[in-house]
């Protein structure tokens, strides 16, 4: 199997470079259409101020995101978590022990009052203020989720599949919410990662923050490198995955012990059923944990291209039931990212591939529909596509819960059994 060409990297890495646009050497986010299902705040919704809480008055000019569909409000609480048996070369100091923050997002009664924290804090905002489109400052207090600050799980003493969550290398943990939400909505816990320093900045509860280094990827080949430098800086890819794949089997360590006496989650976490997805680079890690793990019984991939440090070629024979989501030009009958169709190929288990007419890569997050508000609609199209992106969500979240009700709580699941009900959807399944 070939790889993507190098320009696809490049291109995306540029993209990464322009402030606002930042997210990846994978990841080109950005917006698209006015969306249908985000509406401005009315006077019931209590905005979260620049450090959480609802400090500022609802206004006309508030975002609220896509409701989530399934019967439980989401509850949500930051922790860090400290891998002692790993150091950190990308640290200020080498020696430090590897350091993740990671956010629960976990099912909680419908009735539950408590503080709305905020979507991002004022230092991950900015990273969004500084590039051409640009967002204005303080965007952040104008924006309203869904969920619900250090409530108590859902009551009734039912137990939770976990799924975790991995973002695109420079992404934000925080603007995926809108996925991670819906599916928490459904009766999942989803546990987030925040990969420490390939994430824009990680600003962690007590305020402190690590900044992007991505000094490990080294000199970008020039346009008329050959294949031979090309191939060489791809691997570069390859091996750092391992870094995040090393930080997902962690977390799920601690989640692991969590389950058995925390306060929070003791006793409602079911670690018989855990799955993992993300978005880019995080998507990969899925299918590398999924590959190397056991404890990972499914996972879906958004988008990313497949690298992994045991197959040099990116494709990854992986034995758990696997979806694939892509935007119209990584499609199973595109060439711009052969690790798509040749995975797919090489899935041991039942194998799903979701392609989304109008998108790009950008589609699967939630900045579309933040700069669709604030800068107007199609500011960032190039980047995340034609599509209305409410409705792309609402396309992304559909199938994402049918595939883990399916493979996590053996629910049918009529959707994956196509055709596709949605006409921007091509789909095939094995």
């Amino acid at each position: 199997m070939t790889r993507p060409s190098l320009w696809i990297v490049l291109a995306l890495a540029a993209a990464a470079s322009g402030g606002a646009t930042a997210c990846s050497a994978r990841d080109d986010h950005g917006s698209a259409a006015t969306p249908a299902d985000a509406s401005t705040g009315g006077d019931d919704v209590s905005l979260p101020g620049p450090d959480g809480g609802g400090s500022l008055d609802a206004t006309p000019d508030a975002l609220v995101f896509p409701s989530p569909t399934g019967p439980y409000a989401v509850g949500t609480q930051q922790r860090v978590v400290v891998d002692t048996a790993r150091t950190d070369p990308q640290a200020p100091d080498p020696a430090t022990p590897r350091t993740l923050l990671v956010q629960l997002f976990y099912p909680a009664d419908a009735n539950a009052a408590a503080t709305m924290p905020p979507y991002v804090r004022p230092l991950e905002a900015q990273q969004f203020e500084n590039g051409s489109p640009a967002l204005p400052a303080g965007w952040e207090t104008h924006v309203v989720t869904h969920e619900r600050d250090a409530v108590p799980v859902a009551s009734g003493g039912a137990t939770f599949p976990v799924v975790l969550f991995s973002h695109g290398l420079t992404a934000l943990r925080p603007t995926y919410v809108t996925l991670i939400e819906d599916l928490v909505s459904h009766g999942f816990v989803v546990v987030a990662i925040s990969h420490t320093y390939d994430s824009g900045v990680v600003v962690f509860p007590d305020g402190s923050a690590a900044a992007l280094n991505t000094a490990w990827e080294g000199p970008t080949p020039a346009d008329d490198a050959g294949a031979q430098a090309q191939e060489a800086y791809l691997e570069i890819y390859d091996r750092h995955l391992g870094v995040w794949v090393a930080d997902a089997r962690f977390v799920l360590d601690q989640v692991t012990q969590w389950a058995q006496g925390d306060a929070l989650l003791g006793g409602r976490l079911d670690l018989a059923r855990v799955g993992m997805f993300g978005h880019s680079y995080g998507g990969a890690t899925a299918a590398e944990a999924c590959a190397l793990d056991p404890r990972f019984k499914a996972g879906i991939n958004l988008d990313g291209t497949f690298f992994s440090p045991v197959r040099p070629d990116g494709g990854r024979a992986i034995p758990t039931p696997f979806m694939m989501q892509m935007n119209e030009q990584h499609g199973l009958g595109q060439t711009d990212d052969p690790t798509m169709k040749g995975t797919y190929d090489l899935l041991l288990d039942a194998g799903y591939a979701v392609t989304i007419a109008g998108s790009l890569h950008g589609t699967f997050w939630d900045m579309g529909l933040v700069f669709d508000f604030f800068d107007g609609p199609g500011t960032l199209s190039g980047f995340t596509g034609t599509i209305d992106h409410a409705r792309a969500l609402s396309i992304i979240d559909a199938y994402t819960l049918a595939f883990f009700q399916r493979h996590l709580e053996g629910m049918p699941a009529p959707l994956l059994d196509g055709p596709s009900p949605y006409p921007e959807v091509t789909y095939a399944h094995r």
